[in-house]
Order: structure tokens, then C-alpha cells, then sequence
């Protein structure tokens, strides 16, 4: 039932998806990026994850998208000041 054909024909199918997948997802590629943090798991975003990802978004030309702004002073939430930095971002 699953021979060397069937198992070369899944191979292709495979093959052929991913290069479609690319071909869809590449244009979007990098989309805008806004992160806030909190005085919770997150609090560490702009040294650890954040220059990262600038330096991901820089490498493709698109340093700007990319954005992380901490407000420690709260704890885990997504209240107004959050809220309105990506408010800015996407307007």
C-alpha cells in the first residue's frame, strides 16, 4: 500500500506545497510588529527577543516594523497605555 511510488508521489505533493506556501507568504513577509510588556513573563522583551527580531527585521530591510515598549509599572494586562502604543503603530 505505501511503496516507493506512493512515498516519491507524497515526497512531490510535499515539495510542491511548500514552494507554493513561499510563494503566497514571501510578499507578506515581515509584517508589522508591535510588542508591549508588563511586570510579568514579558518584562524582559527589549533585551531579550526584541534586538533580536530588529536585527531579523534590519536584515530584510524593515527595521521600522518592528517595535517593543515596557511599562513595568503594570502588572500582566492589556490595559489603555498598552493598548495605545499599537493604536500608534498601526495608525
Amino acid at each position: 500500500l505505501c511503496g516507493f511510488g506512493f512515498a516519491r508521489k507524497v515526497q512531490r505533493n510535499a515539495t510542491r506545497l511548500a514552494k507554493a506556501q513561499q510563494c503566497i507568504v514571501t510578499p507578506l513577509a515581515p509584517k508589522p510588529l508591535g510588542m508591549t510588556a508588563a511586570n510579568d513573563w514579558t518584562k524582559e522583551i527589549e533585551t531579550k527577543g526584541y534586538p533580536e527580531l530588529k536585527k531579523h527585521y534590519a536584515m530584510l530591510g524593515h527595521e521600522e516594523m518592528v517595535m517593543a515598549k515596557s511599562f513595568l509599572q503594570f502588572g500582566h494586562n492589556y490595559n489603555y497605555v498598552s493598548r495605545a502604543v499599537m493604536y500608534l503603530r498601526v495608525s
